[in-house]
């Protein structure tokens, strides 16, 4: 998480006051809720869209799911709106808002990804990097 923050807090000072950013993350209280209710058809719909060709390998168990998505692919971290907007508002972003897939503020920044194992199990978040508070008050002799 601190490399995560460490992004954000960077995207965050690049930005200008009133810019969106949006984030798109696999959502793991998706797949914690699917777990705990057992459901098999939505891990057996997972299985065929993350785990069919090319990669051709079988789901072990709805843990080895978890644990793909959380572990393989460079993932470093697991997500879920709360932690991910945690993170967005501490480095000073405002107006966290989940969202759908190519559904936000900006239509620019709809760029998402239209395949089946992103529309499935993707946490889409914006948030505002505020605008800018700072007055300038002319002086004595300024």
């Amino acid at each position: 998480y601190e490399q995560a923050e460490n992004l954000l807090q960077e995207c965050h000072r690049i930005m200008k006051p009133g810019g969106t950013i949006r984030v798109i993350v696999p959502d793991v209280s998706i797949f914690v809720e699917r777990y705990a209710k057992n459901d098999l058809a939505w891990f057996a719909e997972w299985e065929k869209h993350v785990l069919g060709p090319p990669r051709n390998r079988k789901l072990v168990s709805k843990m080895a799911a978890i644990s793909f998505v959380t572990q393989e692919y460079g993932h470093q971290s697991s997500w879920d709106f709360e932690t991910l907007s945690h993170f967005l508002a501490k480095v000073g972003f405002t107006a966290v808002r989940r969202r759908a897939f190519r559904q936000g503020a900006n239509p620019r920044l709809l760029k998402d990804m239209d395949a089946p194992d992103r529309t499935l199990l993707s946490l889409y978040v914006e948030a505002e990097k505020p605008p800018s508070t700072i007055r300038f008050q002319s002086g004595n002799g300024g």
